[in-house]
C-alpha cells in the first residue's frame, strides 16, 4: 500500500545504487525495506509489487529516472522507477488509504512520480569516561564524546559546581572540557549530559571527594639506588576516611593502605638499576613524593693497553671491570689532536683490533664498561703509534744497538709530539746516518751515545705530560756518563712506550 500519512520505520526505504558513486538518473538500484527485505516487481513487471524478497536478482532491480531535471539525484527530487521488463511503478489513484503499488505502467504520468524524502540519522551518543572521581581541590577535566556522523549535541551540567568550559555544543566527535570547583564540604556528585534534540543521551557522573583536611609528614623522601623502606604519618580529621595509593611501579604500599583520621602508611622502594626516578603516594588528596637516585655506574676496566700490530692496525686490550653485571665494553679512539670517537658500535670484549688506520699517526685509546643501564667513567688512556721498527725483536746480548734504532725512535717520538701540539724535537747529532735511504736504511751510522738515549727519554716524557699520559718506566732510570752502558733494553723501553 502507499497510503500512510506519516514517516515511520515501515515507511523508510533505502536505495542501493548498483552503479556506485553518486546516484544519477538512469542508474540501476535496489530498494531495501526497514527490516532488510527487497522490493520486488512480481514477474519482473506488469503486475504488483511486494517486499518479501531476501535476495537481489532481476525482479529486485529497477532503474531510477529524475523527473525534475538532470544529473545527480538527492532529497526532494521527483523520480520514476522502472522494472526490469520496462514497466513503471504506479501508486494507484495517486495514493491513499486503499492505494496499491504496482509495476504495470508503460508511460510516466503523475501517478508514476514519487518524491524522495531524506530520513534524519538516528543519533547515538557515548561519553567516556562514564564516571570520574576528582579531588576536593577541583580542577579542569575532560570527556571524550562520540556521536553518529552528522548528529549535533549540547552538553549541560546539572550542578552549579560543574561548569562546561569548551565546547558546550557542536557536531560529531569531540573532547569536551569542564571545570570542577573546590569542595569545602562532604563528598558530592553531579552529572554531565550530552544529547541532541531527541533520542538517547550520554551521561558522565562526576564524583568529588569530601573536603578532608589532612597533613602528610614528611612531605617527601629520598633514597639511594638500593632497596629501602619508609613510612609517613597522616594527620586527618575524624571520621574522614582515606586511602593510600602508589602511583609508581617501584613503590609498594605495605601497610596502612586505608584508614580514618590519623594513621601511618608504610611503603617499600625497589632497587633501582637505571636512572634517577620519582614516584608519588597519594593519600586522599595529598601527594607524598619519593625520589630515588640512579644506580651507581660500574667501575671502569683497568690496564688498558694499546699495542701496534702494523702501520694500519693497533690491538687494544684491557682487564675486565671489577663490577659484577658488566655485559661489555665501549672502546674510544683519539687521533692526534682530534676528539674522542667511539669505534665499537656495540659492547665488545677484550681484545679488540682497530684496523684501517693511517700510517705514522699517534692514537690514544680508552675503554668504558657497560652494565646494560649505564657507562662507567673513563679507564686509563694508552697510546700507540702506527710505526714499525727494524729488528722488531730485540734480543739481549744478541741485538746490537744501532743508529737506525734511534733514528726510528726519533720519528715515532715526533709523531707523539705532534699529537701533543708540539713541533719536532731538536737532537744532538741530527744526522745519525751518513745516508738515510728512502727505504729507511741507515748507511754509515755513528755510534750511539748516552746523550742520544737520554734525549729520547726526555722528549717522550715531555709529550706524555702534555697528553695527560702516565710517564713510561725505564731500565736504568738515571743514565750516568762513563758509568751506564747503553743496552738494547734502553731501546726496548722507549719502543714499548710508543708501540
Amino acid at each position: 500500500h502507499v497510503g500512510a500519512p506519516w514517516l515511520r520505520p515501515w515507511e523508510e526505504l533505502t536505495i542501493i545504487d548498483q552503479n556506485g558513486g553518486s546516484l544519477l538518473s538512469g542508474d540501476t538500484i535496489n530498494i531495501l525495506t526497514h527490516d532488510g527485505h527487497y522490493l520486488m516487481a512480481q514477474n519482473s513487471g506488469g503486475s504488483g509489487v511486494d517486499a518479501t524478497s531476501d535476495h537481489d536478482l532481476a525482479w529486485e532491480q529497477f532503474k531510477i529516472f529524475k523527473q525534475n531535471g538532470t544529473g545527480a539525484i538527492g532529497p526532494t527530487d521527483v523520480i520514476a522507477l522502472q522494472s526490469s521488463d520496462g514497466h513503471y511503478f504506479v501508486a494507484e489513484d495517486g495514493g491513499g488509504a486503499t492505494s496499491l503499488l504496482n509495476a504495470n505502467r508503460t508511460a510516466i504520468g503523475s501517478w508514476e512520480q514519487f518524491t524522495l524524502v531524506a530520513i534524519p540519522p538516528q543519533c547515538s551518543y557515548t561519553a567516556l569516561p562514564a564516571q570520574q572521581t576528582v579531588s576536593s581541590s577541583g580542577g579542569i577535566f575532560s570527556v571524550t564524546l562520540t556521536t553518529t556522523l552528522g548528529c549535533g549535541w549540547t552538553v549541560t551540567s546539572d550542578s552549579s559546581w560543574i561548569t562546561i568550559t569548551t565546547p558546550a555544543d557542536g557536531s560529531g566527535d569531540a573532547t569536551v572540557s569542564y571545570s570542577v570547583a573546590p569542595n569545602s564540604g562532604g563528598s558530592r556528585s553531579g552529572t554531565i549530559t550530552a544529547a541532541g534534540q531527541s533520542g538517547p543521551v550520554a551521561a558522565v557522573t562526576v564524583m568529588q571527594n569530601e573536603a578532608c583536611p589532612s597533613l602528610l609528614t614528611p612531605g617527601s623522601a629520598s633514597y639511594a639506588s638500593g632497596a629501602g623502606n619508609g613510612s609517613l604519618t597522616v594527620a586527618g580529621s575524624t571520621p574522614c576516611e582515606w586511602t593510600a595509593t602508589s602511583n609508581a611501579s617501584f613503590v609498594t604500599v605495605t601497610a596502612g593502605a586505608s584508614g580514618s583520621g590519623n594513621g601511618v602508611v608504610s611503603y617499600a622502594v625497589a632497587q633501582n638499576t637505571g636512572a634517577t626516578r620519582t614516584g608519588t603516594v597519594t593519600v586522599h588528596d595529598q601527594q607524598f613524593t619519593i625520589t630515588q637516585a640512579g644506580a651507581a655506574p660500574p667501575n671502569p676496566p683497568a690496564g688498558v693497553r694499546a699495542t701496534t700490530l702494523s702501520t694500519t692496525s693497533i690491538l687494544v686490550s684491557w682487564t675486565p671491570s671489577s663490577t659484577t653485571g658488566v655485559t661489555g665494553y665501549h672502546v674510544y679512539r683519539r687521533a692526534d689532536t682530534g676528539g674522542w670517537v667511539q669505534i665499537s658500535a656495540y659492547p665488545v670484549q677484550s681484545p679488540l683490533t682497530d684496523g684501517s688506520l693511517q700510517p705514522g699517526v699517534a692514537y690514544r685509546y680508552k675503554v668504558l664498561a657497560w652494565d646494560g643501564a649505564s657507562l662507567s667513567g673513563d679507564s686509563n688512556v694508552d697510546l700507540a703509534t702506527t710505526v714499525v721498527f727494524d729488528d722488531p725483536s730485540l734480543i739481549r746480548y744478541q741485538t746490537v744497538v744501532r743508529a737506525i734504532h734511534v733514528v726510528q725512535l726519533r720519528q715515532a717520538i715526533d709523531i707523539v709530539r705532534h699529537a701533543a701540539g708540539w713541533p719536532p724535537a731538536t737532537y744532538t747529532d741530527p744526522s745519525l746516518c751518513q745516508t738515510l735511504t728512502l727505504q729507511n736504511q741507515c748507511i754509515g751510522g755513528i755510534q750511539i751515545r748516552k746523550v742520544h738515549v737520554q734525549e729520547l727519554r726526555d722528549r717522550l716524557v715531555e709529550a706524555f705530560n702534555v697528553l695527560g699520559l702516565s710517564s713510561p718506566t725505564f731500565t736504568d732510570p738515571t743514565i750516568t756518563p762513563l758509568v751506564t752502558v747503553i743496552k738494547i733494553e734502553h731501546i726496548a723501553d722507549i719502543r714499548a712506550a710508543v708501540q
